[in-house]
């Protein structure tokens, strides 16, 4: 099939543009939702935001309308509550709905938040100037840390969170249970989080020294690598100058992939490659199912 762009797959199907409109395909390439939207984005539990009419609002896997055309901003759905905006910018009407399009969770009245984050394991990231919190599906502040702006969504009980230069973890108290030691981060997944290592004293090393480390901090995958990701279905993506391969959780390489210019997660049998500007998919073994075409 050959479409202007392809997305990942997401729950079996996949956002392709053709004749400037989207729509969707599975894993055989067969088109189920036809392209009649001018932007969509990908599909979580089982919902997936579209722009009909300038407004969006979210579409089943049958391509059925659930939740009405309304919103100017839109975001896939997550933990059960989905981020949206009516009006410009957060700040004039950012909530967050639920599957039935109800708003269960809006800023309180007296503090501006500037930027909310998905819903994570019941909490979200909420913040604004000089302030920063997290908040679980009443809207109810769990942590409040006002000396803490920069912080991540939860996973597997642990965030991110940054003390002056450096990356580390906290619990859901509030506790920082990693010490900030990292020039940066990924969330945890599968039991191991993406780690750079470098030394901000030496600038030889900057982005070059990623590795993995586990709940108890603990360095597992040496650091050796420029870019990671994390761990989907037992199995990363991980760069070493201008290669690509899918390493295990003990840091073996499992996929060789050769002359691709970025590569995407597994979503179950298939993943998304870039190959000079056109896209194509790869199984398990790095075999093309899609060679990259435009």
């Amino acid at each position: 099939p050959q479409y202007a762009w392809a997305g990942k797959f997401s729950e079996g199907l996949a956002c392709v543009w053709k004749d400037g409109k989207r729509g969707y395909v599975d894993t055989a390439g067969k088109m189920v939702i036809q392209p009649r939207f001018h932007d969509a984005g990908r599909f979580s539990e089982g919902l997936a935001h579209v722009m009909i009419g300038g407004k969006y609002g979210y579409v089943d896997k049958k391509g059925k309308t659930v939740i009405q055309p309304q919103f100017d901003f839109a975001a896939p759905f997550s933990d059960g509550l989905a981020r949206v905006v009516k009006g410009k910018g957060w700040g004039s009407g950012g909530s967050y709905i639920d599957r039935t399009g109800k708003v269960v969770v809006r800023p309180e009245p007296a503090r501006q938040w500037t930027n909310y984050s998905d819903f994570r394991e019941g909490l979200a990231h909420v913040y604004g100037y000089k302030y920063s919190a997290y908040v679980d599906k009443t809207g109810k502040k769990v942590i409040e840390r006002h000396d803490v702006p920069h912080a991540g969504g939860f996973s597997e009980g642990l965030a991110p969170v940054r003390v002056g230069a450096k990356w580390g973890f906290m619990d859901k108290t509030g506790k920082r249970v990693i010490k900030p030691r990292f020039a940066w981060v990924t969330r945890f997944s599968e039991g191991l989080a993406g780690v750079d290592c470098s030394d901000s004293r030496d600038s030889s090393t900057m982005g070059k020294k990623w590795g993995y480390i586990d709940r108890a901090g603990k360095v597992v995958i040496q650091p050796k690598y420029h870019q990671v990701f994390g761990f989907s279905e037992g199995l990363a993506r991980v760069r070493v100058d201008d290669q690509w391969c899918f390493i295990n959780t003990k840091g073996e390489t499992v996929i060789e992939l050769h002359d691709v210019d970025m590569v995407y997660a597994f979503s179950g049998p298939l993943a998304r490659v870039e190959v000079n500007g056109k896209w194509g998919y790869v199984d398990r073994t790095g075999k093309y199912v899609w060679k990259p075409t435009r």
